[in-house]
């Protein structure tokens, strides 16, 4: 950096300068100084305006833009930075080799962007580029653990390359204990993800020693490395072994479980690249603010991009701020879970019918929040400050204030509390804008929704709210707002239906102001047959079926999710040694309900901690029932249920 510096320096020095304006040494040696002190803001600032002088070379041009690319990737701007440096690197004049060093620190910033947006070809390219421009050990070992890590489930043979030229490199430096470890223990997954448990395992142990062995000592290095054991033991069918580094690595020691309350935690769906019987385990850890900070695949069953496909859907997850607040920093910054895909359809709640209905009214009325953001989909950081600056002052149309407090009440990561009040409030703004009556529906049975949730799940009094606001004659004559009120009505609660379900169904089937085919008329057929199959009424079950004109595999879209009937998972199914270990965990278990309400297709999709609860869970749930659901051709009643089972051990 000191003869960049000099060579800056050298190329202004015939420059006459004002007092007034710094020298373009002093800029650049404070920029630097500022870079180097990770003091990113500061840094870019003066890189910033450097840039903007008329005196600067290509050259520096270059310089700087690389190094405002490593400013930018402090400051959490991947994307400008992913600009930055690239625009540097294309700029830097090729047989310059004294900008060896921001070369190659900009070709690491660019791999390590790609692999945080799982582009892992750009990624393995930018390591590659490093790789070779790399002189030092430090520098040569960076660029080949960067590398050895974005190619282990794509190119396993290049993985096992770059970790043994690894090996080779460190024998030649001084490197400590704990540097060697990380080396074997990478050297140890890229072996598990080709098959060779065994090799694997040596690979690890030897890892474990570097690291210490199996003390009572604790950190996350060490976390890792008895996980990674462990998970070598159960791959290679010794659960027993694996139960003893597994019990130190503090995993399932959290009463109540660290993911018991997360807001967001979608699976990716099975189809393309991604198989039902494919499995990974994926590493995380979890911000401050209860979003996913990092998530990198540790294991995947087969070779491929599924590995990477798995990981991204863990980092979309989330938690409310005040329930990540209470997950001790220690489990926070580093965990792991075991996942599958998902091939659930997407069956939309009761309510979520009237979105579109809302959606079109907040866009006429001068709203720019879609549909999406009113799905759940929105940034609740960007949501929330919008409001804030609307609260202070800020000009907004009403109909944008409504959009943004619905669309933040609608995020899983907002809590209850919070939802109720924005949900209140979003009602008052649309009373007084006189919204039409889907809107004000939907807006006071979401609220209603999550009093009764938080009152012990009290259905009841949900149901009161909705028929009171049947009674209201503008929603009555709403054709839209009455039909998915009555579908509500119409849909099996625990084990039996309300006594008027069958005439709310029959009033949205007779209501001419819906169009036959409409999806609330079809949904109404639906539920209607399933209604008539659990009294017994098969002949008519079949004739409601057919109305719809649907196959087994659409109607599963518009028709209500069976509800339990009987429980089949209970204490006793708490593995054994898992009790005596007294550690608590997780597992969700997909499945398939047959038509009589039996389930079939069991399988685990999600497991914390891996491989512990999930089989287990699946068998058991053989003797789950469900209510009744009609189909004709004795096909699947609802495809793609699921449900979640906690093992929770006493304080």
């Amino acid at each position: 950096m000191m003869f960049v510096a000099w060579m800056l320096a050298q190329a202004v020095a015939a420059a006459p300068q004002s007092e007034a304006t710094p020298t373009l040494q002093a800029q650049f040696e404070q920029a630097t100084e500022a870079l180097d002190a990770h003091k990113d803001a500061e840094a870019l600032a003066g890189l910033k305006s450097i840039e903007a002088r008329h005196d600067i070379g290509v050259r520096t041009r270059s310089v700087v833009l690389m190094r405002e690319g490593s400013a930018l990737i402090g400051l959490g701007r991947d994307s400008e930075a992913l600009v930055a440096y690239q625009t540097g690197l294309a700029q830097a004049p090729a047989s310059d080799s004294s900008l060896t060093d921001d070369r190659l620190t900009a070709w690491l910033g660019l791999g390590g962007i790609g692999k945080a947006n799982y582009d892992y070809v750009a990624a393995r390219h930018a390591f590659e580029q490093a790789r070779t421009l790399a002189t030092e050990p430090a520098s040569k070992l960076q660029a080949l653990l960067a590398l050895t890590s974005v190619t282990m489930f794509d190119d396993n043979d290049a993985a096992l390359g770059a970790i043994d030229e690894a090996l080779q490199v460190a024998s030649t430096a001084k490197l400590d204990l704990s540097a060697q470890a990380t080396i074997h223990d990478l050297r140890g997954r890229v072996l598990l993800n080709r098959g060779d448990k065994k090799g694997a395992l040596a690979e690890f142990l030897i890892a474990l020693k570097d690291q210490g062995g199996l003390t009572e000592r604790t950190d996350l290095r060490d976390v890792k490395v008895r996980a990674d054991v462990a998970l070598a033991y159960i791959l290679d069918k010794n659960p027993e072994r694996a139960l003893d580094y597994f019990a130190m690595t503090g995993e399932g020691r959290l009463p109540e479980g660290p993911f018991a309350v997360a807001a967001r935690m979608d699976l990716p769906p099975c189809g393309g690249d991604v198989h039902p019987e494919d499995d990974a385990v994926i590493e995380f850890g979890i911000g401050s603010d209860g979003t996913v900070i990092y998530a990198d695949p540790i294991y995947a069953s087969r070779p491929g991009p599924m590995a990477r496909e798995m990981a991204r859907a863990v980092s979309g997850w989330a938690w409310r701020p005040a329930e990540a607040a209470k997950i001790p920093p220690f489990y926070r910054a580093v965990t792991r879970i075991q996942l599958r895909c998902s091939n659930a359809a997407v069956r939309p709640a009761d309510l979520a019918l009237l979105l579109p209905d809302v959606a079109r009214w907040l866009a006429a009325a001068g709203s720019t929040v879609g549909y999406d953001a009113l799905d759940g989909k929105g940034r609740p950081a960007d949501l929330r400050q919008a409001i804030e600056r609307a609260d202070k002052g800020a000009p907004a149309k009403p109909a944008e204030k409504i959009g943004w407090l619905t669309a933040l009440a609608m995020a899983p990561e907002t809590s209850f509390d919070d939802r109720r009040k924005l949900l209140q409030r979003a009602t008052s703004l649309a009373q007084a804008e006189q919204a039409p009556p889907a809107v004000e529906v939907f807006l006071k049975l979401s609220a209603a929704q999550i009093s009764a949730w938080q009152d012990r799940h009290d259905k009841s009094s949900y149901m009161i709210a909705v028929r009171q606001m049947l009674r209201q004659p503008d929603v009555a004559a709403d054709p839209h707002s009455s039909a998915v009120l009555r579908l509500i009505i119409g849909s099996p609660g625990g084990r039996s239906y309300d006594s008027d379900a069958e005439t709310a169904l029959r009033q949205v089937i007779d209501d001419t102001r819906l169009e036959a085919r409409d999806p609330l008329k079809v949904g109404a057929w639906m539920r209607l047959a399933s209604y008539q199959a659990v009294k017994g009424d098969l002949e008519a079950a079949r004739a409601s079926y057919l109305k719809t004109g649907l196959s087994a595999q659409q109607c599963s879209l518009v028709d209500a999710k069976p509800a339990i009937a009987k429980q089949g998972v209970g204490s006793d199914d708490y593995p054994v040694d898992m009790v005596k270990m007294r550690v608590s965990g997780w597992t969700r278990i997909e499945f398939d309900i047959l038509p009589s309400g039996g389930t079939t297709n069991r399988r685990a999709v999600l497991s914390f901690p891996p491989y512990v609860f999930g089989d287990s869970t699946a068998k058991a749930m053989s003797k789950t029932r469900y209510t009744q659901t009609y189909r004709p051709d004795g096909d699947l009643g609802c495809g793609g249920a699921s449900s979640q089972f906690h093992y929770l051990m006493p304080q």
